[in-house]
């Protein structure tokens, strides 16, 4: 049985962000960081200031991440990409302070050193990343160089071992873009497409590759930096894999024990998760992504549950481990057979020091230990895996206890520590990595973690939300699931996973939360549930939760999924403008007659109908009509993920869900780009 986080951390939590907002350990909150205005964008993005007097970047991992180091003056700085407060802090990690705030444009996402000691900053919610220059004093603010125009919501960012290219992904844009780093406009160079929801970027050592996590889909982007081609590579087993693994004899005689779900039945399994990303150093080869393996079932069955009726652990933790130099995924890295996860549940059983890490977040390569660090939300911890290992996730080494959401971790080698930074409370940690190796001592000789706790933000954060934010993504919780699952695991940003699971009313694809949540009710494909406590209650029931979380609990967890901040709008092109102004023509006529059921501002008509799109295994034929926002973003499609594309959707569906099979080719065209802005 695993140990679960009692109710009492919990509310001992909630406690701690009403009395410190946001402040962890129960210390007094520093005193607020004078509020200083934006220096003004210069013209250029090249360096202003003497170099020689400039921090020195820690380590130069050339990745992003929320957190990064750098020495000034014989100390050393944590610069911290708080979204929260929309801004970056400069922390004297030595000294235990922060000693500066550098407001931004929005909310940043990953920030990252160049080698000469400048800063980029992703900023999430406005499109673009700022190029800061920081100077020979830490107290106060950087100076802004240049702001630089990227896809819909900029995430990672990464630099090429020459120094020359900076690429940034787009995780709502669905992009990775090229910039020149070494220009003084750090102009665009080139964009590639890439699948939905990618997040961190690493780049190989002989910069002819980028490695993409993505968020959901199962897979990893490799990107030929020459060609500028993606190849997506799954990152679970699949039949061309298994197939092309038997035949060049990578498995050997373990192919037949292997299947191709990852846990042992006959389903089709699949990966999550696949935010963060690390490679290894001394020795060189390996790219290192931290994910979830998932059972979803199989959607001719009826479960009582969410998922296979035949598994007690539906999500388990994996690195799937790639071959830098042909891009391929080294499959026995997978955790892959029954006794390989009975052995990890084993682990999991040992204590609350041993629970899954199924919501990675964060990763950093230790190169003097030859670890994976793995920051993971739900059981707040830090892991370290042996890196090197065959299947870096049946290897673990040492884990940290830190403060809740560890959203970035930054190695400083020199002196054998890791900084992570905690979004969720607001606190960078700092972490020994010397030591004795912590396995099975339920918690006895733990090292110590220094905690630092985060200035006050300009803008107080909502103490509801911010309990509501820790409690969806809670692992390990029984009150929400049996078997370990947080509400992130089906809802990553509070989105979806792309996944159809296998449910009592048949196959339901998982959907999007983030921006469909107000005035959308009923909820669910079925529509039975009016308020979103029935459904939430309905859905704890389903994961074989108990459901008892105490009123300011569900209150906390319905007001986060209700402000869960939609996608950023995706504006299409100036070249496109007539386009999608014929697709609005065509999606409000009433020939088509979309607008029928997808109607008012959430794109819904909050009714049940039939579009004889029933299945076998489905107990009604009536579904909840699904809100439109977003569609473009999401994906496949109807109540069972039929439809892998909008375009098979419109020419296919074309019984009683309006008539669209019938238009032209210009006219799907322009149709498709109109439900792409919404």
């Amino acid at each position: 049985m695993r140990t679960l986080r009692p109710h009492s951390a919990v509310l001992a939590l909630s406690a701690s962000l009403a009395a410190a907002c946001l402040a962890a350990c129960g210390g007094a909150t520093p005193a607020p960081v004078a509020p200083v205005a934006r220096a003004p964008v210069h013209t250029g993005c090249g360096r202003v200031l003497d170099a020689a007097r400039a921090p020195v970047p820690v380590s130069l991992p050339r990745a992003g991440s929320t957190v990064a180091l750098a020495r000034l003056g014989g100390k050393t700085f944590a610069y911290v990409a708080d979204e929260d407060d929309a801004a970056i802090h400069v922390v004297d990690v030595d000294a235990s302070k922060d000693v500066s705030k550098t407001p931004l444009p929005g909310k940043p996402s990953q920030l990252m050193f160049l080698a000469d000691g400048r800063l980029v900053v992703a900023i999430r919610d406005k499109a673009q990343v700022e190029v800061l220059e920081p100077g020979a004093d830490a107290t106060q603010p950087m100076d802004a160089r240049c702001s630089l125009d990227t896809g819909a919501e900029p995430y990672g960012v990464a630099v090429t071992p020459d120094d020359s290219a900076l690429l940034v992904t787009s995780a709502w844009g669905k992009a990775l873009t090229s910039y020149d780093a070494k220009s003084p406009s750090m102009s665009r160079s080139w964009e590639v497409a890439l699948p939905r929801e990618p997040r961190s970027v690493v780049v190989s050592d002989d910069g002819t590759k980028a490695f993409v996590a993505q968020a959901v889909g199962g897979q990893v982007s490799v990107v030929d930096l020459k060609v500028k081609q993606v190849i997506p590579t799954a990152t679970h087993f699949t039949d061309e894999n298994l197939k092309a693994a038997a035949k060049s004899g990578t498995l050997g005689d373990s192919i037949s024990v292997m299947r191709f779900n990852t846990f042992g039945g006959d389903g089709k399994g699949s990966s999550c998760q696949g935010f963060a990303l690390a490679k290894t150093e001394s020795p060189a080869g390996r790219v290192l992504i931290p994910q979830a393996l998932v059972d979803p079932g199989d959607p001719n069955e009826r479960p009582t549950g969410y998922g296979s009726p035949r598994q007690d652990q539906t999500e388990v933790g994996d690195v799937a481990v790639l071959d830098e130099g042909n891009g391929e995924v080294m499959m026995p890295s997978l955790l892959t057979t029954p006794s390989a996860l009975s052995r990890q549940l084993q682990n999991s059983s040992q204590g609350h020091d041993h629970q899954e890490c199924i919501l990675p977040r964060s990763a950093a390569y230790d190169a003097k230990h030859k670890t994976l660090l793995v920051g993971c939300y739900g059981i707040d911890d830090v892991v370290a895996f042996d890196a090197l290992a065959v299947s870096p996730a049946r290897a673990p080494v040492r884990r940290w206890d830190v403060a809740a959401g560890p959203s970035g971790i930054a190695v400083d080698g020199d002196k054998d520590r890791a900084v992570v930074w905690s979004q969720f409370e607001r606190v960078l940690n700092v972490i020994p990595l010397g030591g004795a190796q912590l396995v099975d001592d339920h918690g006895a000789g733990k090292p110590v973690v220094a905690h630092i706790a985060m200035s006050a933000p300009t803008q107080p954060v909502n103490v509801s939300l911010a309990l509501g934010r820790v409690l969806f993504h809670m692992v390990g919780d029984e009150r929400i699931s049996h078997d370990g699952r947080a509400c992130a695991s089906c809802h990553p940003d509070g989105r979806d996973d792309s996944l159809t699971w296998a449910t009592p009313n048949g196959p339901r694809r998982s959907i999007m939360l983030a921006g469909r949540v107000a005035d959308t009710a009923p909820f669910s494909w079925s529509g039975t549930e009016q308020t979103l406590k029935e459904h939430m209650g309905i859905t704890f029931n389903r994961l074989k939760g108990t459901g008892d979380l105490r009123s300011m609990e569900l209150d906390a967890l319905a007001d986060y999924v209700s402000s869960l901040t939609p996608p950023p709008a995706m504006m299409p092109k100036a070249d496109l403008a007539a386009k999608v102004a014929r697709g609005s023509e065509i999606f409000h006529s009433q020939a088509a007659g979309c607008s029928s059921c997808h109607a008012g501002n959430y794109e819904t008509d909050n009714e049940r109908h039939d579009v004889q799109s029933k299945t076998v295994n489905d107990r009604s034929g009536s579904f909840n009509t699904p809100s439109l926002k977003n569609v473009g973003g999401s994906g496949p499609y109807f109540h069972d993920g039929r439809y892998k594309t909008l375009r098979q959707l419109l020419t296919d569906a074309d019984r009683k869900m309006g008539h669209t099979a019938q238009l032209n080719n210009d006219d799907l065209e322009a149709l498709e780009a109109y439900l792409r802005t919404l």
